[in-house]
């Protein structure tokens, strides 16, 4: 048993996530209602009326405030968040969108706004810091291109298959064959082509099919331009998906928070079918768990997958800028995560204080027999006072309507910053596979004070 249980650990520890961006209970990022804040761009404020209709609780003025840090005592020690860790690949350090939508789309010139203005904010600000290379070559503020908009005039096929394993992607071809002909700019190592697919067009990745069961991805692939040299070009396949639950039919909010994830992802891990940006450090079993509650990449790990069923996804806000307002996904952020707080920025209005419950070190990942079970210490904080909050713990099987394979428990359901409870886990029925030949189920613990909700995650295999 030791010996498959340290084969799991190496198997696990060498996957590489796919980095798209999902829409079910297990890994979405369309649940829930709209937005917990606004945070201005550093454009400056927009007297623009909303386009879409995402629901804001305040405005963040400018840029959101800097970390005054925690009253004395907040938040309580506890385990620390994992870290995305730097693999030593490729980063995109001044990345230049180059946005690119179908014909008759409507939403072409917000779509266009928004990659031209989208990494020039405070926002971008929050969600490029600490992310560096070897010495001081870090990913900074964008520039746009000399041609960064490209609204196609003659009809697409009617659909496009894509793969992060290596084989055949007809998109892949169609990336090649724009390039190719012209039609898309020459590329350049910060080149990111940022494609929004309408619903008329069917795409998929590894047979995921977008607005189904993801809401979009990013990957690369090697282009030849006119007269050129081959390169490797880093995409975003975002789809205009307005019937993915929780946008109330908003194709523009709902493409702005894709692409937002996708973008952040395709600077930080550009060659995602090999790796070598950040990903999720595996190399720390405690952390294993985060893998199948979300995935591994910089936008994954603040996807709210539960926020949708137990309350408010907690995981967006209102990005202004001079061409208008757009959904954004607030984004991992190492830096914040070590200050044991709220590891998603930026941080809005709605978003402090926050508070959850951490597995104790050690105990993120339990190899137990069916009908056996095993008991830890959990412990709560809270980056500033607040009245006591509840928890519950599930397994993900119990979150997407099936049987119940760990049974969990606790000694006190009703806590506050500082309390250290004890968590029990129990093993009762198989578990499904996971792949290499090993079965587990991973479970959440859920802090919930309203309809804000935040999780931990935890893994028993067997």
């Amino acid at each position: 048993m030791r010996s498959a249980f340290v084969a799991l650990v190496s198997l696990l520890a060498t996957t590489v996530g796919c980095g798209s961006s999902g829409n079910t209970a297990s890994s979405s990022d369309a649940g829930g209602t709209m937005d917990s804040g606004t945070v201005e761009g550093g454009g400056g404020t927009d007297s623009a009326t909303q386009d879409g209709g995402a629901q804001d609780s305040g405005m963040m003025q400018v840029c959101p405030s800097t970390d005054a840090g925690s009253p004395a005592g907040y938040p309580a020690a506890h385990a620390p968040f994992p870290k995305v860790a730097y693999g030593g690949g490729r980063l995109i350090t001044a990345p230049e969108i180059v946005t690119v939508t179908f014909p008759g789309d409507t939403l072409a010139p917000q779509l266009e706004a928004f990659g031209d203005q989208l990494t020039q904010t405070c926002y971008w600000d929050a969600v490029r810091d600490g992310y560096c290379g070897g010495g001081s070559t870090c990913i900074g503020r964008g520039t746009v291109p000399a041609k960064s908009h490209v609204e196609l005039t003659s009809a697409p096929a009617s659909s496009y298959a894509d793969t992060q394993g290596g084989g055949a992607s007809s998109l892949q071809q169609f990336v090649q064959q724009q390039v190719a002909s012209g039609t898309f700019p020459a590329p350049d190592s910060n080149t990111i082509y940022a494609m929004y697919f309408p619903m008329s067009i069917t795409t998929s990745l590894d047979g995921q099919t977008n607005c189904q069961t993801v809401g979009g991805w990013h990957n690369h692939t090697t282009v030849t331009p006119p007269g050129g040299m081959a390169t490797d070009v880093a995409y975003a396949v975002v789809g205009e998906c307005s019937s993915l639950p929780g946008f109330s039919g908003d194709a523009l909010n709902e493409a702005t928070y894709a692409a937002s994830h996708e973008i952040s992802e395709a600077v930080s891990d550009p060659t995602t079918s090999t790796g070598g940006g950040y990903y999720l450090d595996r190399a720390n079993t405690d952390n294993l768990a985060w893998q199948f509650t979300g995935g591994g990449e910089i936008g994954d790990m603040c996807v709210d997958q539960f926020g949708g069923v137990f309350g408010t996804a907690h995981d967006r806000l209102t990005l202004a800028t001079p061409g208008g307002m757009f959904l954004a996904q607030r984004i991992w952020s190492n830096t914040a995560a070590a200050l044991g707080g709220d590891p998603c920025m930026p941080i809005g209005p709605g978003d402090t204080p926050y508070f959850n419950v951490a597995i104790s070190a050690g105990n993120g990942l339990k190899q137990l027999a069916i009908g056996a079970s095993a008991t830890f210490e959990v412990d709560a904080f809270s980056t500033a006072p607040m009245a006591p909050w509840t928890i519950v713990a599930l397994d993900l099987s119990q979150l997407q309507g099936g049987a119940q394979v760990v049974k969990t428990s606790f000694d006190k359901t009703s806590v506050s910053n500082g309390d250290k409870m004890m968590m029990t886990v129990q093993l009762v029925s198989q578990p499904p596979m996971l792949g290499g030949g090993f079965s587990g189920m991973p479970y959440v613990i859920i802090s919930q004070v309203g309809p804000i909700v935040h999780v931990w995650p935890g893994l028993v295999v067997q």
